[in-house]
């Protein structure tokens, strides 16, 4: 897989696109090629948006708290929607909710650029709630769906491309 990756990364970088969104889309689950270059184009449309750069920070902060959560040794499993408690997070539950599964039916019919609009739209539900709630919670109960939530939201992203590659404009 790894040698397979290296030449794909090879062969996208011999276009017009960044080097970073390259890596965030070779950097998923995702095993076929074409639907790689695919999913490439569809980011790079995806990046003109204005709310581009706040979401690709969101996925960096929600993967940033897991891995923090993981060291801890804490175990997130399940996500339970009737266990949200704060007014932020019941609306990107809902936002979340309804987004899910068009993402996942547009994947599936390869409208990818309209698939990662949808994930974007997430960017002022997120910004709330990250903003008002704290996922870090001293109850556990509260901390842990909080947790499978992120790793939801996470898992959602990673099926386009693992955003915690893209840097932002301002440094590249």
């Amino acid at each position: 897989m790894i040698s397979l990756n290296k030449d794909l990364k090879i062969i996208l970088s011999t276009g017009q696109h960044r080097y970073d969104f390259i890596d965030a889309v070779i950097n998923t689950s995702s095993f076929e090629p074409t639907k790689k270059c695919e999913i490439l184009e569809a980011l790079s449309k995806a990046s003109k948006s204005d709310n581009f750069e706040s979401i690709t920070t969101s996925f960096k902060r929600i993967s940033n708290i897991l891995k923090q959560a993981r060291e801890r040794g804490i175990e997130f499993i399940y996500f339970n929607k009737r266990k949200v408690v704060e007014p932020e997070e019941k609306a990107l539950a809902k936002k979340f909710l309804d987004i899910s599964k068009n993402v996942n039916k547009l994947i599936k019919k390869k409208e990818y650029t309209k698939a990662f609009s949808q994930i974007i739209s997430l960017r002022e539900p997120l910004d709330d709630f990250f903003d008002k709630v704290m996922v870090m919670d001293e109850n556990h109960a509260l901390r842990n769906n909080r947790l499978a939530f992120l790793q939801e939201i996470e898992n959602m992203f990673l099926q386009l491309a693992n955003f915690s590659y893209v840097v932002a404009e301002k440094n590249r």
